[in-house]
Formats: structure tokens, C-alpha cells, sequence
């Protein structure tokens, strides 16, 4: 389902845009534009914004932090849950082999999304302080993504 893009043109509208290009970050260029009715070469346009307006690049920054906190602070408490269930269903014996096999299978997933996530963090923060930069992930991560 398509957003409707009846924005007019001669208007910034900074708060979309940041947030078109955080949704692009995580899903990919292809699939965002799709979403906002807009072309990929857009995305890419929207992008090279983010290197140069300092207002576009707080408010992508501010987004980011938002949509990576309301996920990230899932993945412990579903390993947590997880290793409860894991744990109950090995002191009983009407639990499902299968069910068994695929909690460990979720938590192991968590587990590696949360080491993964942690990973591309540290990565990040290195490449600012090398750059100088005050935060612009698009630069480094967004080609991988679509």
C-alpha cells in the first residue's frame, strides 16, 4: 500500500524525509519507495540531503534512535522468555520435540541479531570518530541494504 505523495514540491518537508530515509536504512531503498510513492532515485536524493543539512541529519539521527529502541528493547526480554520456555520444557516431558527445536532456533536468532546489531554499532561509531562525522549511517551502510 502506497502513501500518498500529494506534498506540494516547492516545500522541504525534513520530518518526512528523515524518516523515508531511517525506513530505508532498515528495509531498503526499493521497498520505501514503493511505500511513499515515490521513485528509488529519490531515496538517493534524499540521501545526499542528509550529508549536507545539519537539520535533516539531527532529525534522521533522532528517528533512528527511536526506531532502533522500540525494536532492540524487544530482543531481550523474547531471549529471556525463550530460555524460560527452554528451561520448563526440560524438567517436563509433554512438551514438543518440535516446538522445543524451534524456541532454541527463535532464541538463537535473537541472540544473533542482538551480537549483530552491537557489531554494526561499534563499527559506526568508529567510522565517525575517523570521519569526524556526527552520525550519518546512510553513507556507510545504505548500499547493503536493498
Amino acid at each position: 500500500m502506497a502513501i500518498e505523495n500529494t506534498r506540494p514540491l516547492t516545500l522541504v518537508d525534513y520530518p518526512r524525509i528523515a524518516l523515508i530515509l531511517v525506513e530505508a536504512l532498515f528495509y531498503g531503498d526499493k521497498r520505501t519507495a514503493k511505500r511513499w510513492g515515490i521513485t528509488n532515485r529519490t531515496v538517493e536524493n534524499y540521501r545526499y540531503r542528509l550529508n549536507d543539512n545539519e537539520e535533516l541529519s539531527n532529525l534522521f539521527n533522532e528517528y533512528r534512535q527511536q526506531f532502533e529502541s522500540n525494536w532492540a528493547a524487544k530482543i531481550p526480554a523474547a531471549i529471556i522468555a525463550g530460555i524460560d520456555y527452554l528451561g520448563e520444557a526440560a524438567k517436563q516431558t509433554d512438551y514438543s520435540p518440535e516446538t522445543i527445536h524451534a524456541v532454541t532456533d527463535a532464541v538463537k536468532a535473537l541472540a544473533e541479531i542482538g551480537l549483530m546489531r552491537e557489531v554494526v554499532n561499534v563499527r559506526l561509531d568508529g567510522y565517525y570518530r575517523e570521519n569526524g562525522a556526527t552520525g550519518k549511517p546512510l553513507d556507510v551502510i545504505s548500499e547493503t541494504t536493498d
